[in-house]
């Protein structure tokens, strides 16, 4: 098993057929994730693990290949579990559920349900007239990154650096908006797994300004940029978080998926609140 550059991770596209799997693998043959992939074969992959380097694994392609389960298995133990107590785990058919024992040898995965949201329309053009009094809806830019006055903006910062390789990576290639109260943000719409024509989206309010309407609205801002550039975004949420799922068919986008995942680590409690995960 070997891991493959960027520039040859294209040989291994067809095994990640599925959307939600695509999304990862292209933004990784973009440059624009810190993601890693190993393959069974650099020259005719057969079988796929792939890494985003925080807390989500994929898999794809021949779930039965004995030699690659083995050396797959230590990867996951030596390199991930090594420094996450849980991970999300994907996997592009059926037929991976049947090698998670081998994978995760001693472990009991939980099952979790996810959707896949995409485009549908701008439902909310007039967004702007809805923004509340003393909050802004501005654009994630080189000024407001550096902007070390504004509370919360290491948050912001964070979020930028656990899903591109660098903010200047970010700058010139990904687009956000974010909530701002005064000198504080109050949250943000990012989008992360970019590569030419489509992206993920992660949203996150502060708790404290939670239920004011502001997911929605940096939400419409995101959309309203993605239409106008001829962007996909990509909204992926855990099927019982009620609230994402209602904000994502708020603002136009439509379920085009339905699918699930094996989560190792204590099992997730339903958080309706929660933020919209991003990831693989």
């Amino acid at each position: 098993m070997e891991i493959l550059a960027p520039a040859g991770c294209a040989r291994a596209r067809d095994l990640f057929a599925a959307p939600r799997l695509r999304l990862s693998l292209d933004a990784l043959i973009a440059g624009n994730s810190p993601g890693t992939l190993w393959v069974d074969d650099p020259a005719a992959p057969r079988s796929a693990l792939m890494w985003d380097g925080d807390g989500s694994v994929a898999l794809a392609g021949d779930a039965n290949n004995a030699a690659f389960l083995r050396e797959a298995a230590s990867v996951i133990a030596e390199r991930m579990l090594a420094r996450h107590h849980s991970l999300k785990i994907r996997y592009g058919h059926p037929g991976w559920e049947g090698a998670m024992a081998a994978l995760f040898p001693g472990a009991t995965l939980s099952v979790g349900a996810r959707v896949l949201y995409s485009f549908g329309r701008v439902a909310l053009p007039d967004w702007r007239s809805r923004v509340p009094e003393g909050f802004a809806i501005r654009a994630v830019d080189e000024a407001l990154l550096a902007a070390d006055g504004l509370a919360n903006i290491g948050r912001l910062r964070a979020e930028v650096a656990a899903h591109w390789p660098s903010v200047e990576r970010y700058l010139a290639r990904g687009l956000g908006y974010c909530a701002l109260r005064g000198d504080e943000v109050a949250g943000w719409c990012d989008g992360g797994l970019a590569s030419p024509g489509k992206t993920s989206i992660t949203i996150e309010t502060m708790e404290r300004y939670r239920r004011l309407g502001l997911a929605t609205l940096m939400a419409s801002a995101f959309l309203e940029r993605c239409q106008r550039e001829g962007i996909a975004p990509y909204w992926d949420a855990w099927a019982d978080n009620w609230g994402s799922l209602a904000t994502a068919e708020r603002v136009g986008l439509a379920r085009i998926d339905a699918y699930a995942i094996r989560v190792y680590g204590p099992p997730r409690a339903p958080q309706p609140s929660e933020r919209t995960p991003r990831g693989i």
